[in-house]
């Protein structure tokens, strides 16, 4: 249908998506004049579920609480318009080409990470969000999460769970070779980058009985849309204040907020904390690290400090030794047995 080459196209619409927009999707407007705040999506409604991104002229992307996430501007197109991709490209070409555009467009060339989008991942991203829900009352909604936090002594985040980890119900695995090993229940958590852009989904496999799922890795990110997209970001449970700590799992950081009341982030991994972006607002940095036989925690939460020595940093290791049979505690494990003493 189209006569376009992808690539020219997109080039050209590289820092141009704010005419192009708002000409071929006209109920993107109020989010375009309200651009990085949320306003009610122009594709289901709703008040408050939808924003662009704060680089959505480069790319012309955004993102919805229940949509999901759009990588660029021709995603918009094919959900404002109900069109396929070749049509959405034919119709962005078509407008760059015919001249009616109110400012003069200018070949570029995105960097590379704008251009090597991976269009697999992106779209099973989008299915898995968009096929999973908020939980909000897990013994409603989420049997299997109120198993698993009971499990874990999480009993707190039954009553008042993240408001942004999300339920699927069954969700499918597949092993390093692509083989399908089974559907299981999922607890998803969208990976968010500093620019507060849903990047990925880090998910826990469960059993129906609220334990870890009897797979290679029951707890996996999803292949992310652009390499590298994650750098910087994190899972964030609590919204930050002048306050914030860290740690490197959601249950971690979960036994921190619910023994602490702090906001708490979690970053997946040691190499992920190391890297992670601290908001400007944040005066107080308390640095959850996991102790284990590598010193591996250790030495990111001493990396993640150096980066942020301008704030009140604290780096807080579980006071207890690690166990002949384990290679490592964290604060989970640490505020579990104080409850068990208790």
């Amino acid at each position: 249908m189209s006569r376009y080459n992808v690539n020219d196209v997109r080039c050209l619409a590289f820092g141009n998506w704010g005419v192009i927009i708002p000409a071929l999707c006209p109920p993107l407007i109020p989010a375009f004049e309200k651009m990085g705040r949320h306003v009610p999506c122009p594709f289901h409604g709703g008040k408050d579920g939808f924003r662009l991104f704060n680089d959505f002229l480069e790319t012309g992307g955004g993102y919805c609480n229940t949509c999901g996430p759009f990588a660029d501007g021709f995603s918009l197109v094919m959900e404002g318009n109900r069109c396929t991709f070749p049509e959405a490209l034919k119709a962005v070409g078509d407008y760059l080409q015919c001249g009616t555009s109110p400012i003069e467009t200018v070949r570029r060339t995105p960097p590379k990470k704008k251009e090597e989008v991976n269009e697999k991942a992106r779209k099973a991203l989008g299915k898995a969000f968009k096929e999973s829900h908020p939980i909000i009352n897990p013994k409603l909604d989420a049997l299997p999460v109120a198993r698993y936090f009971g499990n874990r002594d999480l009993y707190g985040a039954i009553k008042n769970p993240p408001v942004n980890l999300r339920f699927h119900p069954s969700l499918e695995y597949y092993d390093e070779h692509g083989k399908l090993l089974g559907s299981y229940p999922c607890i998803l958590a969208p990976i968010v980058n500093p620019e507060g852009q849903m990047v990925s989904l880090h998910r826990t496999f469960l059993t129906n009985h609220g334990n870890k799922a009897n797979v290679p890795s029951p707890k996996k990110l999803m292949v992310s849309m652009v390499s590298g997209i994650t750098r910087g970001g994190a899972i964030r449970l609590y919204d930050a204040t002048d306050c914030l700590a860290v740690a490197e799992g959601i249950e971690t950081a979960i036994a921190v907020h619910l023994a602490t009341e702090w906001p708490v982030w979690a970053c997946v991994s040691a190499g992920m904390l190391e890297k992670v972006d601290i908001p400007e607002k944040v005066k107080i940095l308390h640095i959850m690290a996991d102790k284990d036989r590598s010193g591996t925690g250790l030495k990111s939460a001493n990396v993640l400090a150096n980066r942020y020595l301008h704030l009140d940093v604290k780096i807080l290791l579980p006071p207890q030794i690690i166990p002949d049979d384990q290679k490592s505690i964290d604060w989970c494990d640490t505020l579990t047995s104080i409850k068990e003493v208790g």
